[in-house]
């Protein structure tokens, strides 16, 4: 997703523009379902978890769930 954003360059016009705050769970969440629904791969390079991990992260994100991830680097 590409998208020019404007040139604010301050707090005032940041306000003027009419920016909606959104916390970072809900902009994950927007930005998952809008990868989802254009076909796109949410996670690319990402390989060997689409049966297991991706769903279930996939489902949390969505539902707004914390989200701890565990395991070895690398």
């Amino acid at each position: 997703m590409t998208s020019s954003a404007p040139a604010i360059t301050n707090l005032g016009q940041l306000r003027a523009s009419g920016h909606v705050h959104k916390s970072l769970r809900q902009e994950l969440r927007d930005n998952l379902l809008a990868m989802l629904r254009a076909g796109e791969d949410p996670w690319p390079g990402l390989h060997g978890f689409e049966a297991t991990v991706i769903p279930q992260l996939e489902r949390a994100i969505i539902a707004g769930h914390d989200v701890v991830l565990l395991g070895e680097r690398g």
